[in-house]
């Protein structure tokens, strides 16, 4: 998935694959290591981290779309591990949608921050969702929803 500005920033996610193949619980058969690249105006940085798990990039998907439809019914989209969230935004140029990178989606040049503070993020027109959406489910579709027969492992731990 690719998110781009004229002024050259961009957003740039690859799943990579499952966090953890083997894992017996569900949550964590579920989670996706993810590759993450951005150029903000401070710079630009690579990283990896488990950001999203396989319903949650099903999630971001569909909501892309609703916003680029403008049928949106959530502002915000947040996630189980606090590495990205999204947000609607209403701006005198029209809507855009803003990234906030928290935890480990943050580089490694930036002063460290908790889940919340929101002072690294990039915006984006609505015209970078259709294709960057088309690009998500593809990748997602290499990963789908793992179930874990109960007989084997539980919700979050095994």
């Amino acid at each position: 998935m690719l998110l781009r500005n004229p002024d050259g920033t961009f957003f740039r996610m690859k799943i990579i694959g499952y966090a953890e193949p083997r894992a017996r619980a569900y949550v964590r058969a579920n989670a996706l290591r993810l590759q993450l690249s951005a150029r903000t105006a401070q710079g630009g940085w690579q990283t990896d981290c488990i950001g999203l798990t396989t319903y949650e990039a099903g999630w971001l998907a569909d909501w892309l779309e609703q916003v680029a439809g403008g049928t949106e019914t959530r502002l915000r989209l947040d996630f189980l591990e606090p590495c990205l969230s999204f947000m609607v935004l209403d701006t005198p140029k029209g809507r855009k949608v803003r990234l906030f990178f928290e935890a480990q989606a943050r580089p490694g040049w930036l002063m460290p921050a908790c889940r919340g503070l929101h002072d690294l993020w990039l915006d984006f027109p609505l015209q970078e969702l259709s294709q960057a959406t088309a690009a998500l489910r593809q990748e997602a579709a290499r990963f789908p929803e793992r179930s874990i027969p109960a007989a084997q492992g539980s919700f979050l731990r095994a």
